[in-house]
């Protein structure tokens, strides 16, 4: 399997999928950094069956762990009512409609009433600036059984950097700990690349981040990393 993040054909390039290939909707090559998830969500697969997406617009890694035969099954739930369509339309281009279900916009409330905390369940969540809110003190210690991977994005809001402490402060109290870096994207990986010039190769990684990508992997204290 490629490591490199789930693309579709885009306007200019027909890329390989970080998946194994597959078919997505986007218009340039994004998320690579993001293949340190990937590798770490292939590894959880083998004592894992589901995959609970909250966010990450796209639905690349609800799709994309299903077309992997990574987990069984994937629910989602969306960053807002506008982000629903196109997870849908992926899975059913990818034949894996019947693995996954979707259930709406992510509300902190019915999430803690509909998730099981079942070991065999990861969460993924990527909704930018608002875990340090979702992730408070009572749906930590209520998730704390299964394995959680946090996308933090402090730079996005005031006081983010206070509150990316708070929040690992809070999680080390019910969840081991370990904190992940975006990988640096190789042009060279992409054979499809190769008649572009040095610069414009770069250029189709780039998603505009402020700053490197940066995860908290929480897992149960009496499971091993």
């Amino acid at each position: 399997m490629d490591y490199v993040l789930p693309i579709e054909r885009s306007k200019a390039l027909n890329c390989r999928g970080m998946f194994g290939g597959g078919e997505y909707d986007a218009v340039k090559m994004p998320g690579c950094e993001k293949s340190v998830i990937v590798r770490l969500l292939s590894e959880l697969s083998d004592r894992s069956s589901v995959l609970v997406v909250i966010g990450a617009v796209g639905g690349y890694f609800g799709v994309g762990v299903l077309y992997a035969k990574f987990f069984d099954r994937a629910i989602r739930y969306e960053a807002s009512d506008r982000d629903e369509s196109m997870p849908a339309k992926n899975a059913g281009r990818n034949g894996v409609g019947g693995q996954i279900e979707i259930r709406g916009t992510a509300d902190k409330a019915t999430f803690q009433v509909e998730i099981a905390p079942e070991p065999g369940c990861v969460i993924l969540y990527d909704i930018e600036g608002l875990e340090f809110r979702f992730f408070d003190d009572a749906v930590l210690e209520r998730l704390r059984s299964i394995r959680i991977i946090i996308e933090l994005h402090p730079h996005l809001v005031t006081h983010g950097w206070e509150d990316r402490q708070a929040l690992l402060a809070r999680a080390q109290k019910y969840f081991s700990l370990s904190l992940l870096r975006g990988d640096d994207p190789s042009p060279s990986h992409f054979r499809e690349l190769d008649d572009l010039a040095d610069d414009v190769r770069c250029l189709a990684f780039g998603e505009g981040r402020g700053r490197a990508g940066e995860w908290a992997h929480l897992s149960p204290k009496a499971a091993r990393h």
